[in-house]
């Protein structure tokens, strides 16, 4: 089956849309824009949602296919898809360092290489400045899929509404602790995507929501993402956790929205060649931005000196991005891709024939909670 064939409609249009946000936003904050109505963060919290319900989506999906959802196969699937290319990353960023054309060193790469990022935010150097939001993912490939594993499609909404609860309420007193805002480890943006990827089947028969979603009020959904977003809405406590709310569940909506009107007019775009390609390389893009934003400030990712002065020029800058994030892939996440598609049925066809087999000798045994 080809990739075509196998990708959600829209999501990697999404995504695109996500990751221009994020440059965008870093370009208007280096030429004193200001935060453009903090489109960046944004971006990294539509990244979120589309991570919930992917991943959430994909357990499911095995959990009703096989009976059971095998996290061993689901770390190793995970490890092939982000290791590659963010070890990459790092290893080009410390290289460079080492012959003085940057500023990372080993202790402070030391949070991004064990993703604990999030833990550190206000201290990271500007070169891994951005992996906070992958550290969050990972934290959060770690716990989800275990805890649904653990506790089944039936008792998992309890579990995850649990999980929403628990994570920002210890997010809250570390942060306390430390004296800087930390990150929570499953956050509102990755629950509400788990969320919807787990009631997706019920709202789908819900008269009213299939209105909703097959109604060109769909089209209003970026503009109410928009106005939830202001940043004059956000200013803590409870009026925070409220838009955020607004905001998060106003995404996901919109997310279903744009999957099941995929041959509407916003599918079209969403789904058009270069929307797809931008969204198929957002992950290398989203790692390669990072080091040519901020050139012009007190802790800049890149030394630049002589003619590597061009990048301060925005159009070179864009150049720059575009060959780092081609190079890494389709030198390096390209051909881990394929070497995982390979390897793969190898490692685990035998369990799956163990587990099929045991399956017919004794059905009563397999059964499992829908």
């Amino acid at each position: 089956m080809s990739r075509a064939a196998k990708r959600i409609p829209s999501l990697d249009g999404i995504r695109a849309v996500s990751i221009l946000l994020v440059i965008i936003w870093h370009y208007g904050r280096d030429a004193g824009w200001g935060d453009l109505l903090f489109i960046g963060p944004l971006g990294v919290r539509i990244f979120f949602v589309i991570s919930g319900y992917l991943i959430t989506g994909l357990l499911l999906k095995e959990l009703e296919q096989d009976g059971r959802i095998s996290l061993i196969r689901f770390y190793f699937r995970r490890t092939m898809r982000i290791f590659p290319a963010f070890y990459f990353y790092l290893a080009c960023m410390l290289l460079i360092s080492a012959v003085g054309w940057a500023g990372l060193s080993f202790r402070q790469a030391l949070p991004a290489l064990t993703y604990t990022s999030n833990f550190c935010v206000p201290t990271l150097q500007s070169a891994v400045a951005h992996t906070w939001s992958l550290a969050t993912e990972e934290q959060f490939y770690l716990i989800w899929p275990a805890a649904l594993a653990l506790s089944g499609r039936r008792r998992g909404v309890f579990v995850l509404l649990c999980l929403l609860i628990i994570a920002p309420i210890s997010s809250h007193f570390l942060s306390i602790k430390l004296g800087y805002a930390v990150p929570a480890f499953f956050n509102g943006p990755i629950g509400i995507g788990c969320l919807l990827a787990m009631t997706r089947g019920y709202l789908h028969k819900k008269t009213i929501y299939l209105r909703l979603v097959h109604s060109q009020a769909g089209l209003l959904l970026p503009l109410v993402i928009l106005a939830s977003n202001l940043p004059a809405l956000h200013v803590g406590g409870l009026r925070d956790t409220f838009w955020s709310l607004v905001l998060n569940v106003s995404i996901a909506l919109w997310l279903d929205w744009a999957v099941v009107n995929a041959d509407g007019f916003a599918g079209r775009f969403l789904n058009s060649r270069a929307a797809v390609y931008i969204g198929v390389l957002s992950y290398s893009l989203y790692l390669w931005q990072q080091p040519f934003t901020g050139l012009e400030g007190p802790d800049p990712a890149l030394h630049l000196s002589g003619s590597w002065k061009l990048l301060m020029n925005p159009m070179a800058r864009l150049a720059a991005i575009a060959i780092c994030t081609v190079a890494s892939y389709y030198v390096v996440e390209r051909p881990m891709l394929r070497f995982r598609a390979w390897l793969e049925p190898k490692w685990f066809a035998n369990r799956k024939q163990s587990t099929n087999l045991a399956a017919h000798r004794a059905p009563e045994v397999q059964k499992v909670e829908a």
